[in-house]
């Protein structure tokens, strides 16, 4: 016979708006200790028998004070927290202290309404918005992939509710695939990240998406894309859906220009309290992107887009927390072209990747466990017709790890320690001399001293391991930009996986209206994969990667304002990145030394909101022609004299040109309106407001002589329009 020999207090805690309120310090009054909410707002407390006075506290709320009283038992306790006039510095002060207290890793966190109330081109979009944090390096106006501390895209971890996203893009980086009304939350850490995150070696975006706690939609309109969204909220259980379509197909057609391009996505939720200690949720997405175009008799096909279901359950056992997910992501990829309806070549590239991971948390008032387990089974294929010839090959990877993270607090310090060992299987079908196993070990640690209750210095060290290698299809910066999605590779026998140490030391400090952060940073690369243009037909598997060595080094921060009707953010990043392949030692393709990013944003009453936007960054490395020369024939029967063959192309040492300094400001307006029972809002954004002609690439016309110089430009002064109606 099982016998409970204590009280088990556990519930939520929300604001006066409903929302889940993350981070909420409980403390029990007797005995002088207390635990957190997590990030859903939710909380577990398991106490001796008897009486106990219990305060919760959060930032901008009032304190609620609470009494319970029980013999083995279990209470169920929510709670709901009013919002508190900031008056006095101190009030302030009081609740950040408890959250900057707390953390320790390298994580900069954001509510969801961070995307929506800045300057956006067409329509909102989160990864626009991670471009402007300290440490991270846009490609270019028009894509939504970025580099963080000289890594490259392809480094970077996108995770949706535990399931790895590997390609979230729309039509060449321009749009992510997520709907940023659908997301309550993301976390970013551009290094050091916990051990519970492995796989990547740059950085990690993790998102939340909402569990809605009442029925509500509304639907929006763009330039180019519209979109609807609907949640449903029952006893104890909610949902959501998410639909969008572009109409470039149809729009552009206004302009005479025929654009036969559309994507769409389909991104919902479904959300069951099973009891009081368990929690189920299914996240679901579908998207796809299509490309037709037709000229004469000729055609040519492109359709690619992601499935992705994650299964997720909370479950409180006793005084541990279980965390475990289930989640299937595939990608599809096909290219076709040919001449009335006879297909002459074609191209596919699916890829699928199930993931698995339980972990359990314990926490304590000064020490929190947390361990795991993490599997992936990833396949992949290749297959290739072109007229009457076949080629295809296909493979299995397993990814096995453990994980586990202690995190300390004591006096005037928190240390977190975290070790993550990983298994690497690659079997490929059609060429068994390539497979593979890997054993890596990575350690993980985070430390963070108080000089004050409103200042600290933090640091940490990790190694991290990558065993798929995403290929753009050309190499370089220019093809990472302009290809919509990447081909991933796992390793294979000859090939290590890409690994990076990183290393960073910095202070932050917290205000009464905001924090801040200077940190400097080291990445080591003792091994990087980079695509090879330059393939050996005969050798596709020895040539398809170049292997070298990389490092970075630099500094980043912020300050950011956060309360009050004036919110905003400055951050400014200083790299210096290096890549060694062979005995050549070049520029990093993202080594851009300086910039400097101010956004700031005013709510006023009536619902009107303003926004500005101004960045400044130093020009990015290229390679570039510095000469040419042509190559004549001795002799032209037709002429009698020499003929020119063709123009040879002299170039640059490898990225050891630079385009000019780049710099834009953009402008933001929205306004709440309601006519009858009809609510919602204006949206109107200008982005390049003095119409800088940012440089993105150059060429040469050599139909011109002497051959002329064209650029390139990125995005010139754009309006951009939404209307969003709330039910």
């Amino acid at each position: 016979m099982f016998i409970i020999s204590y009280i088990v207090v556990e519930g939520e805690i929300r604001d006066s708006l409903n929302q889940r309120v993350p981070f909420a310090v409980i403390r029990v009054e007797e005995l002088k200790k207390g635990t957190y909410s997590d990030e859903n707002g939710k909380y577990y407390l398991k106490l001796p028998n008897g009486r106990w006075t219990i305060t919760v506290s959060a930032l901008g709320k009032e304190t609620y004070k609470f009494t319970v009283e029980g013999k083995d038992t279990t209470i169920r306790y929510d709670i709901f927290l009013r919002e508190k006039p900031i008056q006095t510095r101190e009030i302030v002060i009081t609740a950040k202290r408890e959250e900057f207290r707390k953390e320790t890793g390298q994580v900069l966190r954001f509510k969801a309404e961070v995307i929506r109330s800045a300057p956006s081109f067409i329509t909102a979009d989160i990864f626009k918005t991670i471009q402007d944090l300290p440490g991270v390096i846009p490609l270019a106006d028009f894509s939504g992939k970025f580099s963080v501390r000289s890594g490259s895209p392809s480094e970077n971890g996108v995770l949706l509710d535990n399931a790895v996203i590997f390609n979230p893009y729309h039509l060449g980086g321009f749009f992510s695939i997520f709907d940023a009304d659908a997301l309550e939350s993301f976390n970013f850490y551009r290094s050091i990240f916990p051990a519970k995150f492995g796989n990547f070696t740059s950085s990690i975006l993790e998102m939340k998406t909402i569990d809605p706690d009442s029925t509500y939609g509304n639907l929006s309109v763009s330039l180019l894309a519209s979109k609807i969204f609907q949640t449903y909220k029952g006893k104890n259980y909610g949902a959501f859906i998410s639909a969008r379509r572009s109409y470039f197909d149809y729009t552009l057609k206004f302009l005479d220009y025929n654009f036969p391009y559309y994507f769409y996505d389909i991104l919902g939720k479904v959300y069951k309290d099973v009891n009081e200690n368990w929690t189920l949720s299914a996240t679901f997405m579908h998207g796809r992107d299509n490309f037709n175009f037709r000229l004469g008799g000729g055609f040519l096909r492109m359709i690619w887009g992601n499935d992705v279901i994650s299964i997720n359950s909370r479950y409180v056992m006793g005084n541990l927390l279980n965390f475990t997910s289930i989640s299937t992501t595939n990608f599809t990829n096909g290219f076709s072209f040919g001449f009335n309806d006879q297909t002459i070549a074609s191209f596919n590239v699916p890829m699928n990747l199930v993931n698995f991971r339980t972990e359990f948390l314990r926490i304590y008032e000064d020490l929190e466990k947390n361990f795991g387990f993490e599997a992936h089974r990833g396949w992949g294929k290749l297959e290739q017709d072109f007229f009457a010839s076949r080629f295809e090959f296909s493979g299995l990877s397993y990814t096995l790890s453990l994980y586990g993270e202690y995190l300390f607090k004591r006096g005037n310090y928190n240390l977190s320690l975290g070790l993550r060992v990983n298994g690497f299987l690659r079997r490929l079908f059609q060429d068994k001399n390539r497979d593979v196993v890997f054993v890596n070990p990575e350690p993980r640690l985070s430390a963070k001293y108080f000089i004050g209750p409103d200042l600290a210095i933090k640091g940490g060290f990790g190694v991290y391991h990558q065993y798929y290698a995403g290929l753009s299809g050309g190499g370089g910066r220019l093809g990472e930009v302009l290809s919509s999605f990447y081909y991933w590779l796992p390793v294979y026998r000859g090939i290590e996986p890409q690994k990076s140490f990183q290393y960073s030391l910095g202070i932050s400090g917290i205000t009464s209206w905001g924090d801040w952060e200077i940190e400097a940073f080291y990445k080591d690369y003792p091994n990087i994969l980079l695509e090879n243009p330059n393939v050996d037909p005969r050798d596709i598997f020895g040539t398809l990667l170049k292997r070298g060595k990389g490092w970075a080094y630099g500094f980043d921060g912020y300050i950011r304002k956060d309360v009050g009707n004036i919110t905003g953010m400055i951050s400014y990043s200083f790299l210096v990145g290096r890549v060694k392949i062979g005995d050549s030692i070049m520029n990093s393709p993202y080594d851009r030394r300086n910039a400097l990013i101010f956004n700031i944003s005013r709510k006023f009453s009536g619902g009107l909101e303003m926004g500005f936007r101004f960045a400044y960054q130093s020009g990015l490395p290229y390679t570039g022609v510095l000469a040419r020369y042509d190559i004549y024939s001795i002799y032209d029967p037709g002429t009698g004299l020499p003929a020119r063959l063709r123009t040879q192309e002299i170039y640059s040492y490898p990225y050891s040109l630079r385009y000019p300094p780049y710099h834009r400001a953009d402008v933001y307006l929205s306004k709440d309106f309601k006519i009858r029972a009809l609510k919602g809002r204006l949206s109107l954004s200008v982005i390049n407001i003095y119409n800088r002609k940012n440089v993105f690439t150059y060429f040469y016309d050599y139909s011109k002589d002497p051959p002329q110089l064209l650029v390139i430009p990125q995005l010139p002064l754009f309006p951009s329009f939404e209307i969003f109606i709330n039910w």
